[in-house]
């Protein structure tokens, strides 16, 4: 069958004028982007500290406050950093868990990313770090004896060359992880693809070695099963807005938004009282008498649920009402489809829904 296809594409390319030659390598270009490594020089990291620092400050610190709401007693002391760039993510984790951090090892390639994300930790009139036990390195560590309560790569893996080399790295940064792995990456396609190239390679990595312990996602998936949106065969992406303003002052605040894919990936099995609640992966379609909700549910599956106040009760059609796309929906879904009235949960009444 592969053969014939091949076969098939061979003679369409043949009988292809020049003109639409042309016009497919452009929607190839267009779909699957040219890919070239980037070098950051001194002026380019510049650029992206302009660029991307409060961006990718929030979506990291979304994650983290994410994290710390839902394992409240994780009080990481270790911290490691691949692809650090100008440290957004060091800045993030000490924002959130300053008083039990006492280390963080940072890793970029780039020479000038380094020193930026130095400068920016400096004070100008002591000349001391602001952040101390902080390490900076261009190059992964050889050895994984030494392992870290935090390990986090956020919008780093596209940057590299191939999806080998993407894999490799994400072996070593679980090997070198001695609680929590975080992924993050952008909410395109392709970031969602790494993102879910990762949970996966690590989930199946897990149940192969005879001596391990195991290991689960923390959010947002409520599963560790296969992702239902490739199964639909989809190019819908798992992803979630997070607003930002930006790091130049305006006249009037502009709240912008940027679009993550990302995944928490903790050592061991999944526990039995953990917070398994559907995750809602599209936008939340609200009518005049019923809400509609399309969630990722603890089975694996993606369910459309439709909740009115007549069929499911009042506190149950108001927390669905008030959700939004990324939240998690606090609901019994085996009553929700067998028409049961519905009562919200203790973490989380009418008006305080956890927010993703």
């Amino acid at each position: 069958m592969i053969i014939l296809k091949a076969a098939a594409s061979v003679l369409v390319l043949d009988v292809m004028t020049k003109e639409q030659l042309i016009k497919a390598k452009r929607n190839i270009r267009c779909e699957f982007g040219r890919w070239k490594p980037i070098e950051y020089n001194y002026y380019q990291c510049l650029a992206y500290l302009a660029g991307k620092l409060t961006s990718n400050y929030a979506s990291i610190y979304k994650v983290f406050s994410e994290v710390n709401s839902v394992l409240p007693s994780f009080q990481p002391r270790s911290f490691f950093d691949f692809g650090s760039g100008v440290g957004s993510a060091v800045w993030a984790a000490n924002a959130m868990w300053e008083k039990s951090l006492d280390e963080y090892f940072c890793v970029d390639s780039s020479a000038s990313m380094n020193e930026i994300s130095q400068a920016l930790l400096t004070d100008e009139n002591t000349g001391k770090s602001s952040i101390k036990n902080i390490f900076f390195r261009q190059f992964l560590p050889a050895s994984d004896n030494i392992k870290y309560d935090l390990v986090v790569s956020a919008f780093s893996l596209l940057d590299l060359p191939s999806v080998e080399e993407r894999v490799r790295t994400i072996d070593t940064l679980w090997r070198k992880t001695k609680d929590i792995l975080v992924i993050i990456e952008n909410g395109n396609l392709s970031g969602f693809f790494s993102v879910l190239d990762a949970r996966d390679y690590v989930l199946q990595i897990e149940k192969q070695l005879p001596d391990s312990n195991g290991a689960h996602v923390v959010i947002p998936c409520p599963h560790e099963f296969s992702c239902p949106l490739m199964k639909e065969g989809s190019k819908k992406t798992c992803g979630f807005y997070v607003p930002y303003e930006d790091i130049f002052p305006r006249q009037r605040t502009v709240l912008k938004k940027d679009w993550i894919s990302y995944v928490v990936l903790r050592k061991g099995p999944r526990p039995t009282d953990s917070n398994m609640w559907p995750r809602i992966v599209q936008p939340v379609l609200k009518k005049s008498h019923f809400v509609i909700c399309r969630a990722c549910c603890s089975d694996g599956m993606l369910k459309e649920l439709t909740i009115t106040k007549a069929r499911h009760g009042r506190h149950a059609y108001r927390c669905a009402r008030s959700s939004s796309l990324g939240d998690q929906l606090p609901l019994n879904i085996e009553q929700l489809e067998n028409n049961k009235d519905n009562s919200v949960t203790e973490d989380c009444p009418e008006k305080k829904i956890n927010k993703e």
